[in-house]
């Protein structure tokens, strides 16, 4: 049952990709980043609470799909607000931070799966929606700190984020002997 929910979730994120590659995202990755978050929190949600096994499976595809989605969002923030002296090194330590996430829940999902299938999934669906609400208590905290109509950082659109085309040029930059 895990490796086929590992499978979906998989191939959700690869249709995922390949729509980002091919209708890439528009709009501020501050607005962007909760609002994906929130939608794999729902998607978390319908996989936990799934009557049958093959919804489960769906939900946690979509789930795929749209975490990929979540991630154009998460390097086009990297883009857009690392400076550029640094931004090798944002990449790389969030980067760190991703895998070594990924990798403690998934030791964390192994352990707590044989007490209850459905438990990681929830936790999951707790740790996204803590996220998200810190993010939005955050950007509410800073647009009041704001001065009327001003914004402390420039909206760019997602053209200047990283994609296939010019992920080259941030590559570039994350060299090991580049690093400060």
């Amino acid at each position: 049952m895990a490796a086929v929910l590992t499978a979906a979730y998989g191939l959700g994120g690869l249709a995922g990709s390949l729509g980002v590659m091919a209708r890439p995202l528009t709009g501020s990755p501050d607005r962007l980043q909760p609002r994906l978050a929130v939608v794999v929190a729902a998607g978390l949600m319908a996989a936990a609470v799934s009557p049958t096994f093959g919804s489960a499976v769906a939900a946690y595809a979509l789930t795929g799909v749209v975490n990929a989605y979540f991630f154009a969002a998460t390097l086009a923030a990297r883009t857009e607000y690392a400076p550029p002296e640094a931004r090798g090194q944002v990449f790389i330590w969030v980067a760190a931070l991703k895998i070594t996430s990924a990798s403690a829940g998934t030791a964390l999902a192994g352990a707590l799966a044989g007490a209850n299938a459905r438990l990681p999934l929830f936790l999951a669906l707790g740790a996204v929606t803590a996220a998200v609400t810190s993010a939005a208590l955050e950007s509410r905290g800073e647009a009041k700190q704001r001065p009327r109509g001003g914004s402390s950082r420039a909206a760019r659109p997602f053209a200047a984020a990283p994609t296939i085309t010019n992920l080259g040029g941030v590559s570039e930059t994350i060299t090991p002997w580049r690093l400060r």
